[in-house]
């Protein structure tokens, strides 16, 4: 089928289901509009988007995107992606710093490098849940019964996904960091427009 067909498919499918435009968009957290351009053929939803339109009809994701339906190319994992944007934005930052020493030093490619590092790593922690998860592990007895610090836990895991709870689809975040031979996992999840800390632990080396 082409992508009106298919649109004109999910339709159908959400119809059957006896669920309208709005509750469905609402279960998925999207904007109708969203929803609307997937059921009149002008866009098709990616892979991730029909998994939690999966959940919100309440039906198999095969059921939703079947064989028949118009195929995503595909592409780099996200994590690639990012891995490569990364890498990018870092030679791009060393090449602008390499012209401008031309004309003005202004201190070692190392310490340029380690700045670079340490903007890109506050960047990613200035998201909320994170933020949340940070001094949610920070406060912790165990934490403080180690005589670590704050600032000597790092991100080295951070994963947006959908769970359908019972009280629907909501926004988890499942994040891991580590602090010397210590690594902690915290899942945050979104409920009624905060974030709060659902699910929290630590793992400490074998001796």
């Amino acid at each position: 089928m082409d992508l009106r067909e298919y649109g004109a498919y999910l339709r159908s499918q959400r119809i059957g289901q006896g669920k309208g435009k709005e509750e469905v968009a609402r279960a998925m957290q999207i904007p109708v509009a969203l929803l609307e351009s997937w059921e009149d053929g002008r866009q098709l939803p990616t892979l991730e988007q029909l998994q939690v339109l999966s959940a919100a009809l309440e039906l198999p994701f095969d059921q939703v995107y079947p064989d028949s339906a118009p195929r995503h190319r595909q592409g780099m994992p996200p994590g690639r992606i990012a891995l490569i944007i990364a890498g990018a934005i870092f030679a791009l930052a060393m090449t602008i710093w390499s012209v401008r020493s031309t004309y003005q030093m202004t201190g070692s490619m190392e310490e340029r490098a380690a700045t670079l590092m340490e903007e890109m790593m506050a960047a990613s922690m200035r998201q909320e849940e994170a933020q949340l998860a940070l001094s949610h592990i920070a406060e912790s007895a165990f934490f403080q019964q180690l005589g670590l610090e704050k600032d000597q836990l790092t991100l080295t895991n951070f994963d947006n996904h959908y769970a359908y709870t019972q009280e629907g689809l909501t926004l988890e975040t499942e994040m891991a960091f580590s602090a010397g031979d210590y690594s902690f996992q915290v899942t945050c999840r979104q409920m009624d427009g905060e974030w709060q800390v659902t699910e929290a632990s630590a793992t400490v080396p074998l001796e």
